[in-house]
């Protein structure tokens, strides 16, 4: 089973109850987008409004390491070029975000909204 069917697999129980398999997941997939940013052809990029609720649904980890590396790669994220499409999507998901229960999650998105509006 790869790192992305065994991370489907887990329920918000088993995450709660293994976090360090949850965290080490998260650490994976995050290392892959910031190298795929990265590089030459950051094709990752496409995929990031997609991955954006995600994102932050990781910062609520405990792991310091882990909040490190995604604020890493929320610094990038301003400095990509998105389409007309890619910009509406973006912002739908930002401003979905900025709606969340989790006032952790609301004040974390901000940064990221103002950046990406201005």
């Amino acid at each position: 089973m790869d790192a992305r069917e065994k991370a489907k697999a887990l329920s918000p129980e088993e995450v709660l109850a293994n976090p360090p398999e949850y965290t080490r997941l998260a650490k994976t997939v995050v290392t892959c987008v910031y190298s795929g940013l990265g590089s030459v052809c950051p094709i990752v990029g496409i995929y990031l409004p997609k991955l954006l609720p995600h994102l932050f649904v990781m910062l609520e980890d405990n792991d310091q390491d882990l909040q490190k590396m995604i604020k890493a790669l929320l610094v990038m994220f301003p400095r990509l070029i998105f389409t007309g499409a890619q910009v509406s999507e973006l912002l739908n998901q930002l401003v979905h975000i900025s709606r969340s229960t989790s006032w952790h999650v609301r004040v974390k998105v901000l940064p990221t909204l103002q950046v990406t509006l201005i």
